[in-house]
């Protein structure tokens, strides 16, 4: 029982995706993905040296850029 009320928290938490996890899940390159975080048109989160996305997060950020030109 304690196992199932910890599932579905974990549920509910946000999915942290690396570089490669979120070029493959929006269909580009890792290179594009570098190329937006160099020139700041996706803002990673960081955990000491890695670098992780937010989906949610990266995905306004370009329908935001994408509207603004």
């Amino acid at each position: 029982m304690v196992k199932v009320l910890f599932e579905n928290e974990i549920d509910h938490l946000p999915k942290y995706l690396n570089s490669e996890q979120l070029a493959k899940t929006l269909g580009v390159s890792i290179h594009t993905v570098r190329a937006w975080r160099k020139f700041r048109i996706i803002t990673p989160i960081k955990f000491g040296r890695s670098v992780r996305w937010l989906l949610d997060d990266v995905v306004q950020e370009l329908s935001q850029k994408r509207r603004s030109k």
